[in-house]
């Protein structure tokens, strides 16, 4: 599993505990089956953009919480890559 998955995989589990939210909601939300989303929660599978846009605006938080984080990880991608 990549940084940036662990990332959002720790923000969106963040999301659930603090509104109680079942994961075979969240992948009806997007339109995917339950192992689907277990999935992209193991870091099997990314989750595509659009999935995390709608999930941000089913549990009504901004974009910026289920990716927050993901600038360091970028920025040390940088620094590795230019050294």
């Amino acid at each position: 599993m990549s940084n940036y998955s662990k990332i959002v995989r720790s923000n969106i589990l963040a999301e659930f505990g603090r509104k109680d939210i079942y994961q075979a909601r969240a992948a009806e939300w997007i339109n995917i089956s339950p192992a689907a989303f277990g999935f992209r929660l193991n870091g099997k599978t990314d989750f595509r953009l659009g999935e995390l846009v709608t999930l941000a605006e089913q549990l009504q938080v901004p974009f910026s919480t289920l990716v927050h984080g993901l600038d360091e990880v970028v920025a040390e991608h940088h620094e590795s890559v230019a050294s």
